[in-house]
């Protein structure tokens, strides 16, 4: 007769606390802070890239970065000494374009791509864990953006460096993105 008595009070209890819980939910006093992300100064080193480059509408990027990272890998095989790159030289929200770039540092030049070499630069970085969600990038760009901003880097190079990815790990948890923002 006691554990019956128990296990209802308990039930009641915890349908009370359920109702609590929506009903704080629900006031919209349960924001969700933006998450808090820590910005490093950082020195790129001087880096030698084989790249894609062009201008496409946003709705484009993945098929254009699956592309050009296969097209990357087919031309330059054995030179690639690192992570795969995105640079962004524009993003205009108000036309959904970007000017960008699949990059891979590479130790010499690579027929039938472009070359580009980022000389040593200062600027800052980012590591954003997790899923490639647009949220995601969203929070994190506008973070570092506004500290670059705050530090006197208005028009910045923007890089993101695939660290950790689907291709090595399933658990979108664990993704790593380094994010730099750097002089020109």
């Amino acid at each position: 007769m006691s554990a019956l008595f128990g296990k209802r009070m308990m039930e009641k209890m915890l349908d009370r606390g359920l109702e609590l819980l929506k009903e704080y939910v629900e006031s919209g006093k349960a924001e969700v802070p933006a998450p808090a992300y820590v910005i490093e100064d950082y020195t790129f080193p001087a880096t030698t890239f084989a790249t894609i480059r062009k201008t496409i509408k946003m709705n484009e990027m993945d098929s254009f970065m699956h592309q050009s990272d296969r097209d990357i890998k087919a031309a330059s095989g054995s030179q690639i000494k690192g992570n795969k790159y995105i640079i962004a030289y524009t993003w205009d929200e108000a036309k959904g374009e970007t000017d960008i770039a699949m990059a891979y540092p590479v130790n010499g030049p690579v027929k039938g791509l472009s070359m580009l070499d980022i000389p040593e630069s200062k600027g800052y970085k980012l590591v954003l864990t997790g899923a490639y969600t647009m949220e995601n990038f969203q929070n994190a760009h506008g973070a570092i953006g506004k500290h670059a901003g705050e530090n006197g880097l208005t028009d910045p190079l923007m890089m993101e460096e695939y660290i950790t990815g689907p291709d090595q790990e399933t658990d979108s948890n664990k993704w790593v993105t380094h994010i730099y923002y750097l002089h020109k």
